[in-house]
């Protein structure tokens, strides 16, 4: 039987501040396998958000933070308004399966369904009025 160092009580509850992250562990996240983090244009990393529709993980300016604003689903561009925000992917793929599993409700801390209408519109307009990104794609769109 070999004794063990003596410590903290609470301290062997308490996850270690550094842990080496072994291949195949749950924990290895892909910032841990040495892919970069986002950055800014200062060269700052990008905090990073989960989308409530699809439950991935991206950069905070590739997302869309929601309030709830009288019963009602408002998107705030800025990050700026105040209150319990959700981020959301800018589709209405994820704006749907977030709809589906009452992830508005949830992340927002609702008593009751908010309205999604305004939303949905807005975010209708902004996936069908963003540029086509090269010549290839808008020839391919003129031909359709």
């Amino acid at each position: 039987m070999t004794h063990q160092a003596r410590q903290h009580p609470r301290r062997r509850l308490i996850a270690p501040t550094r842990t080496r992250v072994a291949e195949g562990d749950r924990r290895t996240t892909p910032f841990a396998l040495g892919v970069s983090r986002p950055t800014t244009r200062g060269g700052k990393v990008e905090p990073v958000r989960t989308c409530i529709g699809t439950r991935a993980r991206a950069p905070r300016s590739a997302l869309v933070r929601v309030v709830a604003r009288n019963g009602r689903l408002v998107v705030d561009p800025t990050a700026t308004l105040p209150g319990r925000g959700a981020w959301l992917t800018p589709s209405i793929d994820a704006f749907e399966s977030a709809v589906k599993r009452k992830a508005f409700r949830r992340a927002l801390r609702l008593d009751s369904e908010p309205d999604v209408d305004e939303l949905r519109a807005h975010l209708t307009r902004i996936t069908t009025s963003r540029p086509i990104a090269t010549t290839e794609q808008a020839e391919r769109h003129m031909d359709n």
